[in-house]
């Protein structure tokens, strides 16, 4: 079994970068995938690594370039040309590649990045910081720790709308960290180990947050409260039946009506909730929201 690996090089200075492995192992049904979009008049070149190479050339749509190796085998795969002038990139859904995220960072104009389902790995930290356009990332894969940062690359990212980071995926640092986000709509953080604490999302309209089988070091907070319509903390561990109780009075407090809060597998039931944990959980059911806690019944 043998990985595949791709390449992206830069104009000026030539600078080689890997940015997919892959085990190919059957030539003749694991084709290799990539969609890009680049900028009208903008042109790129793929060298599949095995003598084969792809002129590409952009013109503000998507494209999808594949190839599919004559052998199962290594192979490098080098993409070149004007990064910068890359609008969207797809390598998704393929489960035999992986995405080197540090490398990413020479599409500084990337808008929408996919790469999910992949082995993708490296530091998020390095990768997506100079990414100032984006606006949807999806970096959800299955290999544990292989994806790794801290949360703050996201701040002053003002245009992201949605972010699902979802998978084994360690990151250091503090939700909080997201304050610069004002137009994200969803976070995914599914599956991931948070290594700091989470804090208050008040300027965030946000439609979903999954912190579900999320391992977090615990909440503090503010004065400002969780502007969030639907938020799914089932199985989520590390955090104490008081700050479960701190959550419910900070969402209750934005007013908002008709959500939804899942706390089942967290081990707290209603009667281990603080009394302002209690009278927050009421208000909201009259607000029609739908809550979820271990024991279902308000006593």
């Amino acid at each position: 079994m043998r990985n595949v690996a791709i390449n992206i090089l830069t104009d000026s200075p030539p600078e080689p970068m890997v940015v997919i492995k892959a085990f190919i192992t059957n030539f003749a049904s694991q084709t290799v995938t990539i969609t890009i979009r680049g900028i009208s008049g903008a042109s790129s070149r793929i060298d599949w690594g095995d003598g084969c190479a792809t002129e590409c050339s952009h013109n503000d749509l998507d494209i999808e370039y594949t190839h599919t190796y004559a052998d199962n085998g290594t192979f490098t795969i080098n993409i070149t040309g004007k990064l910068n002038l890359i609008k969207r990139f797809y390598a998704y859904n393929q489960s035999y590649i992986g995405v080197k995220i540090e490398t990413l960072r020479f599409m500084k104009s990337v808008d929408n990045l996919y790469c999910h389902y992949t082995a993708s790995y490296g530091d998020i930290s390095v990768g997506l910081a100079p990414l100032k356009s984006l606006k949807i990332l999806y970096l959800k894969q299955t290999n544990p720790d292989n994806i790794y940062g801290d949360l703050s690359v996201f701040n002053g990212k003002t245009s992201t709308l949605i972010i699902d980071l979802s998978g084994n995926i360690r990151l250091t640092g503090s939700l909080s960290n997201f304050s610069g986000l004002a137009g994200m709509t969803k976070l995914s953080c599914s599956g991931v180990k948070v290594d700091g604490e989470i804090s208050d999302l008040a300027d965030k309209p946000l439609e979903l947050l999954r912190l579900d089988n999320t391992g977090i070091t615990g909440y503090t907070s503010t004065a400002l409260s969780w502007n969030v319509i639907q938020a799914n903390f089932d199985n989520l561990y590390g955090l104490t039946t008081h700050e479960i109780s701190q959550i419910l009075v900070d969402v209750e407090a934005i007013g908002n009506s008709g959500g939804s809060l899942d706390f089942g597998g967290c081990g707290t039931g209603y009667s281990d909730l603080d009394l302002d944990g209690q009278t927050a959980h009421d208000i909201l059911l009259s607000r029609s929201w739908d809550i979820t806690l271990d024991s279902a019944e308000v006593l």
